[in-house]
């Protein structure tokens, strides 16, 4: 048996094979066209008919193209599909509105929005069962198993697919009876009855291959793999996976994603961790370009785990503090369903009970017909109180969705207010302390050179001049750190990132630091590289290193050292400015970054600050997609790094 800490992965892994069987099923009701430009052949003869009266087949187009669209523009795809719908209901074509609200569950299953999904795939086997159309109710029980699947009730679930792929027989409807087989594989798969599971996907992928559905039957290797690599049958394992990866014109970013997260985690099993890690930043890419949460949160755990492997400790915690983040946000998404399904559960009750009512009726009507008359009457009685009580079910509900979305509006309008005032109360202590200070001290001097300027030689007069200047100094830099926090912090930070030099950079801010670095007899040396060149904002760029090195100047004795260094590293440049001044103690270091807590050093020659200095530049840092580190001991010197992206290489 495997352990409970595996099972939890293996879970993601299969709620991410759900959202490729999801994608399967909705698809089996719309005529498929050739592999050729499908989407743009689609569009073009929807154009061409725009004057054309025949409604029908408008509708079926705007459907085909919400179909093609799914994987790679959700949101038009679903415009598509509404459009389609609103079309169906104006000309009350009851089974193209079902096949449109069903085609919406599933771009809202693709999105994540599970409850949306869940939503419309109801009111479309509704829909369906009011035409008693065998092939829309054959999807609709389709649709309620991956939903308990995703609830934990595999035999539930188990037994829908089932019942599904029975319909698809009797209806002869081979594609979604293939569509079911591979859900049913998915369902034993997350049982762990893995030859179940294999039967299954075996026979999934032989009618997928008679169909020539050739994109199925890749989706379906990687079902295979999956469950060959839970069997440790891992040359296997590897086959299915590559034929996915190897498959000549395949664009399916989704599956190929998951293919090499699956050799990347096979890899890792046999123990070849370079294969691993090369496959499994392949497949990261993929899932950030595609957005796929799953697969990120299942592709990092990977990657920590080999690197991890490899004794790459820098890398391991990277992954894993990626994959912590990519659970978190997974499990954040994660709606429970179970009011749904109990919803399920009491309609299928009250048409068993309808139905046993109608039966009773019919006995009655034949043994007793003088009775007929008061029957009819207490049905029509029970239809309108019926019909009231669903009426009123419908008003409450709509009303508890306008409160709790007003609660949710007035608790995030109250979040704003709060950050607001702490803003306002951060604004108003930094200009109370930290520019009372140098504000007061050119008040006294300008006042006494008033007073007794007659009683002062030039030494004297020189000596105030130079304090006049340095306190001056020290309120502009105060106002510039107070307008760029505030610029920060009210989201008007002008940012147009271009291929910056580095070396630029730190000479345009040159004359200033090295003014500041002789006044404390500071040795400031650079060892930035020709040719550096970063894809960044100038102008931000320049304000951070200016205030890292303003700092390390600030917090360095008289004769001591500050050094600016820069270096690529990966597809990043990083840039670090060390210093052997003061040091700090990490509580000094946990707290640099929080305005609240009122982080504000003097320096070596009691220099004046307001501690935004460094929270800016870790605003800037961040909004260039870049990260900002420290490294300090007490008595020992700082290390300020961060890192900007790399600039493309210009093509000859």
């Amino acid at each position: 048996m495997r352990s409970s800490s595996r099972r939890k992965v293996n879970r993601s892994v299969v709620l991410r094979m759900h959202e490729i069987s999801l994608l399967l099923f909705f698809i089996v009701l719309v005529p498929r066209l050739s592999a050729q430009s499908k989407q743009d052949s689609l569009i073009r003869e929807l154009n061409a008919i725009k004057n054309d009266t025949s409604t029908i087949k408008k509708i079926e187009l705007l459907i085909m193209i919400g179909d093609e669209m799914k994987f790679s523009y959700p949101d038009s795809s679903e415009q598509y599909l509404r459009e389609a719908y609103d079309l169906a209901e104006q000309n009350n074509y009851r089974n193209k509105m079902a096949q449109s609200i069903s085609g919406i569950g599933g771009v809202k299953y693709v999105m994540g929005e599970y409850d949306f999904a869940l939503e419309n795939f109801i009111k479309a086997l509704h829909m369906w069962e009011d035409t008693d159309n065998k092939r829309g109710i054959a999807v609709g029980l389709n649709n309620i198993g991956l939903i308990q699947n995703m609830q934990e009730h595999y035999q539930q679930s188990i037994n829908n697919h089932i019942q599904s792929a029975e319909i698809c027989k009797q209806v002869k409807d081979t594609q979604l009876l293939a569509t079911n087989y591979f859900n049913l594989g998915i369902s034993y798969e997350a049982l762990q009855h893995y030859d179940s599971a294999l039967y299954y996907a075996k026979r999934a992928l032989t009618l997928e291959r008679q169909l020539g559905r050739h994109n199925a039957s890749l989706r379906i290797q990687n079902l295979l793999g999956r469950i060959y690599l839970e069997k440790k049958q891992y040359q296997k394992a590897l086959d299915a996976y590559r034929q996915v990866i190897n498959a000549p014109d395949y664009e399916n970013k989704w599956e190929l994603s998951y293919a090499m997260a699956g050799l990347a985690e096979v890899y890792h099993e046999m123990g070849i961790l370079e294969k691993s890690i090369e496959y499994g930043l392949k497949s990261y890419d993929l899932a950030r370009e595609v957005g796929a949460k799953w697969d990120l949160q299942n592709v990092t755990g990977i990657l920590a785990k080999s690197f991890a492997g490899m004794d790459n400790w820098k890398r391991a915690y990277e992954y894993h503090r990626l994959h912590k983040v990519y659970s978190d946000s997974v499990f954040n998404e994660k709606r429970e369903n179970q009011i749904n399904y109990l919803r399920l559960k009491r309609q299928q009750s009250e048409n068993e009970a309808l139905l046993n009512e109608n039966r009773l009726q019919d006995l009655i009507i034949t043994k007793r017909n003088y009775q007929l008359t008061a029957v009819i009457a207490g049905v029509v009685v029970l239809l309108v109180l019926a019909f009231l009580l669903y009426r009123n079910n419908n008003l409450k509900n709509k009303r508890n969705k306008k409160l709790k979305a007003k609660n949710t509006e007035i608790a995030r309008k109250n979040e704003e207010l709060q950050e607001l005032n702490t803003t306002k109360d951060t604004l108003f202590r930094i200009i109370a302390h930290d520019l009372k200070n140098p504000v007061s001290v050119i008040n006294s001097y300008t006042e006494l050179i008033i007073d007794e300027f007659d009683d002062f030689d030039r030494e004297e007069l020189l000596d105030i001049t130079h304090k006049l200047h340095k306190s001056s100094n020290e309120t502009l830099r105060l106002l510039d750190n107070l307008m760029q926090w505030a610029r920060s912090e009210t989201g008007t930070v002008s940012f147009s990132p271009e291929n910056i030099d580095i070396q630029q950079v730190y000479n345009d801010n040159f004359d200033l630091l090295m003014s500041s670095s002789r006044e404390k007899k500071i040795n400031l040396t650079s060892a930035i590289p020709e040719g550096l060149v970063a894809y960044a904002d100038f102008n931000l760029t320049s304000t951070i290193l200016r205030n890292l090195i303003a700092n390390a100047i600030k917090f360095t004795d008289e004769n001591g050292r500050v050094s600016i260094q820069a270096y690529e590293k990966n597809e990043m440049i990083e840039v670090s400015v060390l210093d052997t001044g003061t040091g700090m103690s990490q509580e000094t270091i946990d707290n640099l970054f929080n305005t609240e807590k009122g982080i504000s050093q003097k320096g070596t020659h009691d220099e004046k600050g307001t501690g935004l200095g460094l929270v800016i530049c870790k605003d800037f840092v961040e909004k260039q997609n870049g990260t900002l580190s420290v490294e300090s001991e007490l008595g020992k010197g700082s290390r300020f790094s961060f890192t900007l992206p790399k600039a493309a290489k210009e093509v000859e």
